[in-house]
């Protein structure tokens, strides 16, 4: 068994990743995002570009299938793809990757100004 001989594969959380925050567990999907992309065992499925202001999924099946049920909760890219929007995330479709102002590899302290766009259930003045 691999977990016996401390191996893990793709779909098992590395518990061993230090934590972006001083927080114990990581409360939203920007830091499980981050864990996720400082986890050696998901290289070749997600990853940062060279400069690392932007990540892309590099093999989708093996992410759908490993990578979001262990860090996300959820095995449908749609949800995922959802959240991205949510937090604010914009796809480059001529690189095929997605950046956030805030979330860049060498600086995790920016995570904590980030946030999620609620939408409005009722537009104000201001929408119109």
């Amino acid at each position: 068994n691999d977990e016996k001989d401390g191996k893990r594969q793709a779909g098992q959380p590395n518990r061993d990743v230090p934590r972006v925050s001083g927080d114990r567990k990581p409360k939203n999907f920007p830091q499980l995002l981050m864990i996720a992309l400082m986890d050696p065992i998901c290289s070749g499925i997600i990853e940062w570009n060279r400069q690392g202001t932007k990540f892309h999924i590099v093999d989708s099946d093996r992410f759908i299938r490993e990578i979001l049920p262990a860090y996300f909760k959820s095995r449908k890219f749609v949800s995922f793809a959802r959240r991205l929007n949510h937090w604010g995330f914009k796809y480059d479709r001529e690189g095929r990757s997605y950046s956030h102002a805030s979330f860049l590899r060498d600086d995790h302290r920016l995570l904590q100004q980030m946030f999620s766009c609620e939408k409005k259930a009722h537009k104000t003045e201001w929408d119109r």
